[in-house]
């Protein structure tokens, strides 16, 4: 149990120390029970005082302690009043008494209200004052006022020794502090000049407090102009009138700024949340900043709107208060020097680590209190252990869908809706539209966004912190293929044109929100694309000739190790055919026999037509026949044609003559992954012995790839040889689409080898060239 909780638990025994109901007066039992307090501090000094109903006040002035005057300010301006309310009390001098405590401090105004803070001082000061007034009955409202009225109410100077304003004089603090005035009843005020010269005809005397509950449910034009202590009932019966005629009735509101945060500030904005969007302002709810706006802080789209049977969410934050939750690691990727040291600038050290201001222009946001009622249609439960992972993923979400867009972008963003704001209100009409409420249950992909990031946090293979993006995104393609296949994904309607087709899907991975977590997932996680390290090409004739001396070893000895001479077959028809690794295992045996023969009988030792036959890519998934034309001798001096000579020699005299050429004992289709052993334990020894070919630095088993690393070595020689592109893609138009029309060409081996024939010494030229 942590100590704020046992100290709320502490502060519940004194509220509930009966085993009945504590029977609770609700107001004093004279009006006359009441006084006003207020006080000021500043870093070395302090001062408060307190009026009561007949004019009569007491003032305390002090200097801090040495070890206070380092505290924030809003732990001075709470201790200064906290210390002398609290005195009193005890003292029992304000039993029953209805106390209104006045501060120009708006956060500890609001901390005081909210009977909380995440401030272990300020919520300790708050506790002890309201377990005190219990005891004592004492009613407390404290509240904001601004520093202008501090000012005249003479508690400003009072830290200073200034004894000449305000209550110092005698004047009476009501008059400075007019809870129970109306705007329009100030002497010399001019408001209601102000309002009768843009109401025109439309103007009517401010409603009465009789006329709140009748006149104002009428149609028609009202002006509400009520004291600040009752705005907020003024606020419900407004409410209630809008409700019942929305297209009927147009309300003027009008009210000093007293009591604005503390009682009516929620209630006005409910009232004004669809209307004026553009013009919302809220406090922070992490630091309790005032004044947040559109361009200056973050905004729920469902701020201010009840959604079902939920009540409005208020959710607004500073850019930089909407944080990654505890359990976030926060893994974002960084690009990194050669000596692996990260490679930053001041503009990337916070990102993804908080939003900004403004973000919510630019991506659809719903705070997590909001998204949980979406999908799980409820509240958020505090402190379970399921809703804080919730919060969790959905931040993280949230927070990588804003950086989706970057920091220029967004300010240029909100240059522009500057520009449009400005312009409208020069033209007289708005056409900016709210960004906000979405109807309940719209969570436009939040759901599978979650679990998207719940599937990057698992820990990675080969020593990775976390699996890659590759692996990570393969949650989207879930969601998609399963949204095809459901009656849920929109009635298969499609919609087609003379070339294309296009299918209307209602799968949430395709939401707006959605592609902006995308694009944002990952940028921050980092698309690192390991490519397979290309051998070279005299890195292939160092393998080639240790590879010859063990042919001539098994030669004398009699025992031809076949998955030996398959591996280094594998080596040769990777890198001199073009093909990636597990295109290789494709070779039909049969027919590669059967063009072997045909050289042999010919004497034409140019080069072989390697016979690939299975489901290739770009060809609907159907089989197909292919066959690659490899040189017999390289430039080089790769003899190509004489280990093909010796592996279907070696294939024939095993008894094997049809089926895959590269199979396991079994028969079985060999993989590529069946070879690497063989040809990563000679790299490995020639690193140990030739540094000039191999970095001695890098991982053989990491860098270089089974699938991969011929055919980047076919691609890269062909290209420092000169040989044309044209000649290169000739010889691998076998990985093209080729389609007749939308219709996959099948063509059977017969043809293919006839193809090869007369294409043969076109063919043969980027494998000779090497």
């Amino acid at each position: 149990m942590t100590g704020e909780v046992k100290r709320d638990l502490e502060a519940l025994l004194v509220f509930y120390h009966t085993e009945e109901p504590v029977f609770l007066p609700v107001r004093p039992k004279q009006a006359t029970d009441l006084a006003y307090m207020g006080g000021d501090a500043s870093a070395a000094a302090f001062g408060t005082g307190i009026q009561d109903q007949s004019g009569k006040g007491v003032v305390w002035l002090g200097n801090w302690r040495p070890s206070e005057t380092s505290k924030g300010s809003n732990w001075r301006e709470a201790a200064n009043l906290a210390r002398i309310l609290l005195m009193l009390i005890r003292e029992g001098k304000l039993d029953g008494k209805e106390i209104w405590m006045a501060t120009d401090n708006l956060v500890w105004a609001l901390i005081a209200n909210k009977g909380m803070s995440k401030r272990k001082g300020l919520s300790d000061i708050v506790r002890e004052i309201k377990i005190e007034c219990r005891k004592h009955e004492v009613f407390w409202h404290p509240f904001h006022v601004s520093g202008k009225r501090m000012i005249k109410m003479g508690f400003d100077g009072l830290s200073r020794g200034d004894f000449d304003s305000g209550v110092m004089l005698g004047v009476d603090i009501r008059t400075l502090v007019p809870l129970g005035t109306s705007a329009v009843n100030f002497e010399e005020n001019q408001i209601l000049e102000w309002l009768k010269s843009w109401m025109g005809e439309d103007f009517s005397p401010p409603l009465s407090v009789k006329d709140w509950y009748c006149k104002g449910h009428e149609a028609g034009i009202h002006l509400w102009a009520p004291p600040p202590a009752g705005a907020l009932i003024a606020l419900e019966e407004l409410a209630q009138s809008k409700l019942k005629r929305p297209f009927e009735v147009t309300h003027v509101f009008v009210c000093p700024r007293l009591l604005f945060y503390e009682e009516w500030n929620r209630r006005l904005g409910n009232l004004n949340a669809s209307t004026s969007w553009w013009n919302w302002r809220s406090e922070c709810k992490k630091c309790l900043k005032p004044g947040l706006s559109w361009e200056n802080g973050i905004f729920c789209a469902n701020f201010g709107a009840t959604r079902g049977g939920f009540s409005d969410c208020k959710g607004a934050w500073c850019g930089e208060c909407f944080v990654p939750h505890r359990l976030d690691p926060c893994i974002v990727a960084e690009p990194i020097d050669f000596n692996g040291q990260p490679l930053t600038v001041p503009d990337d050290k916070n990102r993804f680590m908080s939003a900004r201001n403004g973000d919510h222009t630019l991506t659809p946001f719903q705070c997590p209190l909001c998204q949980c009622r979406n999908i799980k249609r409820r509240n958020l439960i505090p402190n379970l252990m399921q809703d804080e992972l919730f919060i969790c993923q959905v931040t993280r979400a949230t927070i990588d869908a804003f950086w989706s867009r970057t920091p220029s972008t967004l300010k240029n963003h909100l240059a522009e809706i500057r520009h449009q704001l400005r312009y409208q209100r020069a033209l007289g009409y708005n056409n900016l539209p709210p960004l906000g409420p979405w109807p309940l249950g719209a969570h436009l992909g939040m759901a599978q966004a979650a679990t998207l990031e719940c599937r990057a946090m698992e820990k990675g293979q080969r020593g990775r912190q976390t699996v890659t993006h590759e692996t990570s995104r393969k949650a989207r393609t879930v969601h998609t293929n399963l949204w095809g296949v459901s009656p849920w994904s929109g009635l298969d309607v499609s919609f087609a044109s003379r070339n294309q087709r296009f299918c209307a899907s209602m799968c949430p991975v395709h939401k707006k929100f959605f592609e902006h977590f995308a694009r944002g997932f990952r940028i921050r996680t980092g698309i690192m694309s390991r490519q397979d390290r290309a051998y070279s090409l005299e890195l292939i004739h160092e393998l080639l000739s240790r590879f010859e001396a063990e042919w001539e070893r098994q030669q004398e000895s009699g025992n031809i190790d076949i998955i030996w001479l398959s591996a280094v077959m594998f080596l040769l028809v990777s890198s001199f055919g073009g093909m990636r690794g597990y295109e290789v295992v494709w070779t039909d045996l049969a027919a590669l026999l059967h063009d072997m023969n045909r050289c042999e009988n010919e004497e034409d030792y140019s080069g072989i037509g390697w016979p690939l036959v299975g489901r290739f890519k770009m060809e609907g998934g159907g089989y197909g026949g292919h066959v690659i034309p490899i040189a017999g001798t390289t430039k080089s001096g790769v003899e190509f044609f004489k280990w093909a000579q010796q592996f279907c020699f070696c294939l024939v005299t095993s008894g094997r003559s049809s089926g895959w050429a590269f199979a396991r004992k079994n028969g079985e289709r060999a993989k590529a992954s069946d070879y690497r052993d063989v040809i990563f334990s000679e790299l490995e020894c020639i690193q140990d012995e030739r540094e000039d070919l191999i970095d001695p630095k890098i991982d053989v088993w990491e860098d270089f790839g089974i699938q991969r690393s011929g055919r980047r070595f076919f691609d890269t020689a062909c290209r420092l040889r000169g040989v044309k592109k044209a000649d290169i893609e000739a010889q691998c138009r076998w990985m093209k689409d080729r389609q007749a029309r939308g219709v996959p060409v099948a063509r059977d081996m017969v043809d293919c080898y006839t193809e090869y024939r007369l294409m043969k010494p076109a063919l043969l030229r980027p494998s000779l060239a090497l």
